[in-house]
């Protein structure tokens, strides 16, 4: 099934640049752990940032004390200290729109990112000026989303990626929002709707009932959950919302956290709670009518893929018989969910679909940061040039006329790119017939 703009999936999340800094020498003093940082904006904050709160549903963003810093900027003072400080693009939607691309063609995935404007070109170009005409500002603000990350996200396709560059953004997540006449807006129309961290429950009843407010796009909902912000406390949100989610899916520490129950060693004690707490919300009932899906993904012991008609199937991690191979889990789980969808989408079988999943997290864990990608001949090329928002929002996104739209040629089956020099399709293949499904 298709969708009417071309997309196939749209992703609300973050998109930024993940900084692990080197650990103090054991001597030193340590720092007090760093609180999980409190959710924003408020209502003004909304209204500062964009217009009136009719106007817009954002992202719950994450407040930050100090600027993200740009690649650029990080120091790597040794060869040993690399390991540990460095800068690399990260992210709920990044990873998610990743994991659909090993599949999908770039046009019809689509994700919007926050940024400050370019440096201004010219040293004549005061702050105050390039503020007055709305181009960009000189300053620490001006570059945080620096074009060598950017040229790194386009080799994948640079109409992924939607780029809302205006004086006071910061490159820390993506959004969805609304003109107040309802014109469309970059994700709009896609078939699928993953909504990543950090939404959590509570957040995500807002944007559902703006979505049921829309006549001509009604998206089927992906959750994923802020995993700082899962306690029981939220697990009557999540009992409320369910039925209005096409699929939810938490990993198994969120799934357990969420019912208060401690989390176990991996092994079977783990495989027993999951399952209970599974048969618990497809009792609730997950989709329209209960017919929705639950994906929990376990780390190294696989993932249960559970509805009420077929059940609960678990699939077993790709590399799990070569742990050796696994350098770096950052992002597997948002790669799992968009190689989820991609499934999905072409084979409407929630299980199938968990196999494409598979092999989405397993390109993603063999290196620290995204996999290598080698693109396979096209029919028709691929657009050279990301896409931008216009400034301010204008009426133009409502336009059919390609310039969000276009599809750059329907997928009608996964691509056969090579990734980590092998094809998704070829790891698909050897994890079908491992789990003994025909």
């Amino acid at each position: 099934m298709g969708s009417s703009s071309g997309l196939i999936l749209a992703s609300i999340g973050t998109v930024g640049i993940d900084i692990l800094e080197a650990p103090p020498p054991a001597s030193a003093t340590q720092s007090p752990p760093v609180p999980v940082p409190a959710l924003s904006p408020t209502l003004s904050d909304l209204q500062s940032r964009r217009g009136s709160a009719a106007e817009v549903i954002l992202t719950p963003l994450t407040a930050n004390s100090t600027p993200l810093p740009s690649v650029d900027s990080v120091a790597v003072a040794t060869h040993e200290a690399a390991a540990y400080a460095s800068g690399t693009i990260g992210g709920g939607a990044l990873y998610a729109l990743i994991g659909a691309r090993m599949w999908i063609e770039s046009g019809q995935l689509r994700t919007l990112i926050d940024a400050a404007p370019r440096p201004a070109k010219t040293s004549s170009l005061t702050n105050s000026d390039a503020q007055a005409n709305g181009s960009a500002v000189a300053g620490p603000e001006a570059d945080d989303f620096p074009q060598p990350l950017e040229a790194h996200l386009s080799q994948f396709g640079p109409d992924m990626w939607a780029y809302n560059r205006q004086p006071g953004l910061r490159a820390v997540s993506a959004y969805l929002w609304y003109n107040a006449d309802g014109k469309r807006n970059p994700l709009f129309g896609a078939e699928y709707l993953h909504v990543s961290p950090p939404y959590a429950p509570s957040h995500l009843r807002a944007l559902l009932d703006a979505l049921e407010g829309e006549t001509t796009w009604r998206p089927k909902v992906v959750f994923e959950p802020h995993p700082e912000i899962i306690n029981p406390g939220e697990r009557a949100a999540l009992e409320a919302i369910a039925h209005r989610l096409h699929v939810l899916s938490p990993n198994h520490e969120e799934l357990l956290k969420f019912y208060g129950h401690s989390v176990p060693e991996p092994g079977a004690a783990t495989v027993a709670e999951v399952e209970h707490v599974i048969d618990h919300l497809l009792a609730v009932g997950v989709g329209e009518n209960g017919d929705g899906i639950i994906v929990v993904r376990c780390g190294s012991q696989g993932a249960c893929v559970a509805t009420r008609a077929g059940g609960k199937r678990w699939i077993p991690a790709y590399l799990d018989d070569c742990p050796q191979r696994v350098k770096d889990v950052t992002g597997a789980g948002n790669a799992f969910i968009g190689g989820f969808v991609a499934g999905l989408h072409f084979t409407n079988d929630p299980y199938e679909a968990g196999l494409y999943a598979t092999v989405s997290a397993s390109f993603v864990v063999e290196q620290r940061g995204l996999p290598s990608y080698t693109p396979s001949p096209r029919l028709v090329p691929l657009p050279s040039t990301p896409l931008s928002v216009p400034s301010p929002i204008s009426p133009m996104l409502a336009h059919d006329d390609g310039f969000f739209g276009g599809t750059n040629g329907a997928t009608k089956q996964p691509l056969p790119d090579m990734w980590n020099d092998e094809t998704p399709l070829s790891r698909l293949e050897k994890l079908r017939a491992r789990v003994g499904w025909a």
